[in-house]
């Protein structure tokens, strides 16, 4: 009962977040360090295409063609000044920087789907650990007032044999039944934390904060077996 009783005063203290699937989803997604490696492999694939394209593309310079050392007039490209000239640069037949680019956009689809695994694989895993965490959490609330209920008709069994209105095995029944009670109850704390504390580490929420589903947000059909 005593994770109960903190569990409540970190609620009365407001040191809960409460998160919808999809918030839940979202947060994983903006703070997942893996992810955010893939989309930058993806995005440096990217920009290495561009940049071997630009070989392609014909650049143009423009100027007055006029170039001097020392007060001698010079020559561009072995003809003489013009007072306007344009230059046109290009790799049009350069057919192994071609193969590059075949290669780079390889390369670069295959990052893309590397990184939409990823994100689809933490979505799975964010969807799945949110909806076992709100089940256990559900479950447990239940069993705490299992328990209490247990707990009280225990009290008044012992009474009533003591008073000599039951024989005394049914007091060991009343016992037995609240022992085996607490001991789920037990397990159900630690399972519930542990899925609360891996949901925390996937969204990067604080240790020393707490987190509430919200029931209404997640599928209504078949949503304990399909996130």
């Amino acid at each position: 009962m005593f994770h109960a009783i903190l569990f409540a005063l970190a609620m009365f203290a407001g040191d809960v977040e409460t998160l919808t699937l999809k918030q839940a989803v979202d947060m994983a997604l903006g703070s997942s360090p893996e992810l955010r490696i893939a989309q930058a492999q993806e995005e440096a694939a990217k920009q290495s295409i561009a940049e071997a394209r630009s070989s392609f593309i014909p650049a143009f310079y423009v100027g007055s063609g006029a170039a001097y050392t020392r007060g001698a007039l010079q020559q561009i490209e072995g003809q003489p000044p013009a007072i306007a000239q344009a230059y046109a640069v290009s790799q049009i037949f350069n057919l192994p920087q071609k193969y590059t680019i075949r290669e780079l956009q390889a390369n670069s689809m295959a990052a893309g789907v590397t990184a939409l695994s990823r994100r689809d694989d933490l979505i799975w895993r964010v969807a799945s650990i949110y909806l076992d965490f709100d089940r256990a959490a559900r479950t447990l609330e239940a069993v705490r007032k299992e328990t209490d209920s247990l707990e009280k008709l225990q009290a008044l069994t012992l009474e009533r044999v003591k008073e000599g209105q039951e024989i005394p095995s049914e007091g060991t029944r009343a016992r037995l039944g609240v022992a085996k009670n607490r001991q789920r109850l037990v397990e159900l704390e630690g399972r519930t934390s542990l899925l609360e504390s891996t949901l925390k580490s996937m969204l990067a929420v604080p240790e020393d904060r707490h987190i509430r589903t919200v029931p209404d947000s997640m599928p209504a059909s078949g949503a304990a077996d399909s996130p």
